[in-house]
């Protein structure tokens, strides 16, 4: 089972992770941020938004296998973790970014702009439409880091694009 740290704001964020993952059929446990022990290695940590100054000073120091940073919040300039660093965001030069947003449609596309090595192999950059209902970005970026992980975990991006293309059955899912 895969440890996932979270930290961010928006309970919201953390709610469609945590199903998205679920779907995706990635075993995992989200962690809450008071129940960190800096003696234990977790396999992720998220970083979408920072809460207050306590949670950096709890995750300060740790080693994480990778490190998911949402660079469109400028809220990372003082962290000292290890691990590898995955970027997602808005901006061209995020490893993970969205482009294409159609929202009316529920249409985007996942772009895997760098190489990210895991366990098995090198995923590969790629570019992958995605049909799947959401109302704000913050449902964006919890489809992104889901989708991430996923890959990260040896899902296959055709799976993984089938379960999220079923559009029907996610309409009233995170409402």
């Amino acid at each position: 089972m895969k440890s996932i740290i979270v930290v961010d704001k928006n309970k919201e964020f953390k709610i469609i992770l945590q199903k998205v993952l679920n779907i995706l059929g990635v075993t995992h446990v989200l962690v809450q941020n008071g129940d960190v022990n800096k003696s234990e290695l977790y396999n992720y940590l998220v970083l979408n938004g920072l809460e207050n100054d306590d949670i950096l000073k709890n995750i300060s120091q740790m080693h994480f296998d990778y490190i998911l940073m949402n660079m469109d919040n400028d809220t990372h300039n003082s962290l000292n973790m290890y691990g590898n660093i995955i970027t997602y965001g808005f901006g061209n030069k995020n490893t993970i970014t969205i482009s294409s947003v159609e929202k009316d449609s529920g249409n985007f596309v996942y772009c895997l702009q760098r190489y990210i090595q895991n366990n098995k192999c090198n995923l590969e950059p790629q570019e992958v439409p995605i049909t799947i209902p959401f109302t704000n970005n913050n449902e964006l970026y919890a489809y992104i880091v889901a989708i991430t992980i996923a890959m990260v975990e040896g899902k296959d991006m055709c799976n993984i694009k089938g379960y999220l293309n079923l559009q029907k059955e996610y309409k009233n899912l995170f409402k």
